[in-house]
């Protein structure tokens, strides 16, 4: 799969009418997010609504299986319409109260042959330009790279073993590794997934702490305090929450390893706000693949090859 810092560094000369992308691109696109849905129903939902009522989740899974099954299949109407009050339901529903970008933005995917990279983030509020901003940021908070790179992923992609060592050389209660947990770490993950995984691991990191030999007695011993502190799984949490709405664009399967963490649910607000994340940015994009796949002429849609058929799909 191309990383997005190739596709950001490949969006001039592209053609960005979705309205020109043949059917087989786009077949693909709808097989990836029915799988994706597929997951979020199974295997996700499970695990971040485990507190809640039975009744209460298969509302959910239900609204999600909806979402799947409005999908158009290639030479077939969807089998229900995309109506969005189910998902606005659960969405401005119970607690906790956030405000999430329901529609998608302008620039909400960047094309590059026949792919898709998607840029919706319905909690920071950010499409693609505005998340290239963000890694001129990370660039520089890792004083590496040229943070003025005409293609800031690409040039993070260069430099990004030297800003994950700074990541990790940093004391846990210092100012700029809490701050990096939100600001930093979810477009790390964007690059690489499981570097997350290990940077949100609590286990991992009391390991860390407790077998470092040069740490005095003293040292070891507050440093391990903090991170056993209910506080800092909270912002753990904060940060776990931020790297789930960018795996949910391009890594969705890459999320399951997060899930396994105890600190998925260890502030009641990220945790409650985790599955609406999730749910707004798989409802953006069947917005989009919903309006382009109608766009698509009755001809081009003929053309489509059987490789992408997702008949059998849950």
């Amino acid at each position: 799969m191309t990383s997005p810092q190739e596709r950001a560094s490949s969006r001039e000369g592209k053609d960005s009418d979705p309205a020109k992308f043949d059917s087989e691109t786009l077949a693909g696109e709808v097989m990836t997010l029915r799988r994706d849905l597929w997951l979020f129903r199974t295997v996700y939902l499970p695990v971040l609504l485990r507190s809640a009522s039975p009744e209460l989740l298969e509302r959910w899974q239900a609204t999600a299986h909806q979402l799947a099954t409005a999908l158009r299949r290639e030479g077939q109407e969807p089998l229900n319409p995309l109506t969005p009050e189910p998902v606005l339901e659960l969405l401005q529903g119970g607690q906790p109260e956030g405000s999430l970008r329901v529609m998608p933005p302008a620039d909400s995917f960047v094309p590059v042959g026949d792919r898709h990279c998607w840029h919706l983030y319905p909690y920071s509020g950010q499409g693609a330009a505005e998340r290239e901003e963000q890694v001129r940021f990370v660039l520089r908070w890792g004083g590496a790279g040229d943070e003025r790179a005409a293609a800031p992923w690409l040039e993070l992609r260069q430099v990004l073993p030297a800003v994950q060592d700074f990541f990790v050389s940093l004391t846990p209660a210092s100012d700029k590794k809490l701050g990096g947990y939100t600001a930093v770490l979810p477009i790390l993950a964007e690059l690489d997934p499981a570097f997350a995984v290990q940077a949100l691991d609590r286990g991992r990191l009391l390991a860390v702490v407790e077998s470092d030999p040069g740490l005095p007695p003293s040292e070891r011993w507050r440093r391990c305090r903090v991170l056993e502190s209910r506080f800092y799984a909270g912002c753990l949490c904060h940060g776990l929450a931020l790297v789930l709405e960018a795996l949910a664009n391009n890594h969705f399967a890459k999320i399951a390893p997060l899930l396994r963490l105890p600190e998925v649910h260890a502030d009641a607000f990220w945790a409650g706000l985790m599955p609406r994340i999730l749910l707004a940015t798989l409802y953006q994009k069947a917005v989009l693949l919903q309006e382009w796949t109608l766009k698509i002429s009755p001809s081009d849609e003929k053309g489509a090859t059987e490789a992408h058929r997702d008949d059998r799909l849950p």
